[in-house]
């Protein structure tokens, strides 16, 4: 029997192989518009984005819609090892520097904020809300202190065809409470 942490490794090069052959260069718009579409932002919404990594589906038209409607957006930032994430100000043209895994950040002058939304990348999702990430644990422990100080909605961005029947889950995974793909945009009850 292989363990979990073997079986989200093998669940992970699969889902990063599927995820590379998905690339389309409309399903970054099309999703941008299911999000505002679907997701209501009222007023005084911080919401933390990220700059897509490799094959991750694109958030330029997020940012740009984000912007015209005046809400704040944020960037995740990873501090260290087992530690949930923080947040900065960032807009599109604000200054970036390499952080941790070599991913770009805001610099040490963007002030720090909480989301009330955050937008979460990952390799592949199911119908329950639960994804699958890159094994670091970084946002469900941020998921996981957000939810016990109070509310915070988690909203998966992806392509639809990284959606798998069932993704293994530990004690430790946190399920989203919204998908937003190119093709829809799913409340997970």
């Amino acid at each position: 029997m292989h363990t979990i942490v073997e079986r989200k490794k093998a669940d992970r090069k699969l889902a990063s192989a599927t995820r590379g052959s998905l690339f389309d260069a409309n399903a970054c718009t099309k999703a941008a518009s299911n999000f505002f579409n679907s997701i209501e932002l009222p007023t005084g919404t911080i919401i933390s984005l990220y700059l897509p990594i490799g094959t991750e589906i694109g958030t330029a038209p997020l940012f740009d819609g984000l912007k015209v409607r005046g809400i704040t957006t944020l960037l995740p930032i990873v501090e260290g090892k087992d530690q949930p994430l923080i947040f900065k100000k960032w807009s599109v043209g604000d200054p970036l520097e390499k952080g941790h895994f070599d991913v770009s950040v805001p610099n040490d002058q963007a002030k720090r904020m909480v989301p009330n939304i955050l937008l979460v990348p990952l390799l592949a999702f199911d119908a329950r809300g639960y994804r699958l990430g890159y094994g670091g644990g970084f946002y469900d422990r941020t998921l996981e202190a957000f939810r016990a100080d109070g509310s915070c909605v988690a909203i998966g961005y992806a392509y639809a065809g990284q959606e798998v029947a069932h993704v293994t889950i530990d004690n430790f995974d946190q399920p989203l409470d919204w998908l937003v793909t190119e093709k829809e945009v799913r409340k997970i009850l």
